[in-house]
């Protein structure tokens, strides 16, 4: 497996506000890393899941789950990309695209928060 991640925005309107609907997809838009970096996603707490994915990742694909993240920054949906794609050994969608509201989650500590699927395209 290599350790090279490419990352990349999908083009769409420049917002620093996630939408406020459940279940939107939310897209961040085309530029640099950089700028983006710090610029919270969304507000509140929420996990990234990613279940194993044997067609894509072979047999030893494993589900992905994140620490609960406070008000997550792009930076931080970006980390957790790459973490899930090593741990689900996905290396064909590489690139970041956005994120989808999937609900709710029980996190470890009992509280409920915002669970989190991300769009990552090839």
């Amino acid at each position: 497996m290599t350790d090279k991640f490419c990352m990349i925005f999908s083009a769409g309107p420049r917002s620093s506000e996630a939408s406020a609907h459940p279940g939107e997809y939310v897209k961040t838009s085309y530029g640099s890393l950089n700028w983006k970096r710090n610029v919270v996603a969304l507000k509140g707490r929420a996990i990234v899941t990613a279940p194993a994915d044997t067609f894509w990742g072979d047999e030893g694909s494993k589900p992905y789950t994140s620490k609960v993240l406070d008000n997550p920054t792009w930076g931080q949906l970006f980390a957790c990309a790459k973490a899930q794609q090593r741990k689900t050994l996905d290396l064909h969608h590489c690139y970041f695209e956005g994120y989808y509201r999937d609900g709710t989650i029980v996190a470890p500590d009992g509280s409920t928060v915002t669970k989190l699927s991300l769009s990552l395209g090839s």
